[in-house]
């Protein structure tokens, strides 16, 4: 992890820790669930669409697979063509930058859905 510098290292680090965080969550709160959920609301905030409690566990699964790609393509494509180490730094700093933001983003949209099926209400935000 640390073979293109430092801080890239750390946020390789960073982008593997934060793409189990969510699967980490679901296992969690799976339990508390019942077996239909409320997946989405119409514009008067009512319940719109009911679904099983699995349709959860796929942004879990979409950020786990996208911050593994993520870091296996930094991977392979630093360094591939022979490039220069800073080229090859900057190549890798590059997705797993993009990386960490994706599994932010998903993060903070795991958080969003579990707890408002957990709650079967809109959250006011």
């Amino acid at each position: 992890m640390f073979r293109y510098g430092k801080a890239n290292g750390y946020m390789a680090i960073a982008l593997a820790v934060l793409c189990v965080v969510p699967l980490i969550e679901t296992i969690v709160v799976f339990p508390q669930l019942s077996d239909t959920v409320v997946i989405g609301f119409n514009a008067a905030q009512e319940t719109a669409r009911e679904g099983s409690r699995w349709y959860l566990a796929l942004l879990p699964l979409l950020s786990l697979a996208l911050g593994v790609a993520s870091l296996l393509s930094g991977f392979n494509r630093a360094g591939g063509n022979g490039e220069s180490a800073a080229v090859a730094a900057l190549t890798f700093r590059r997705y797993v930058r993009n990386g960490l933001v994706t599994v932010v983003i998903f993060n903070f949209a795991n958080i969003y859905l579990l707890s408002m099926a957990l709650t079967g209400q809109i959250l006011p935000f």
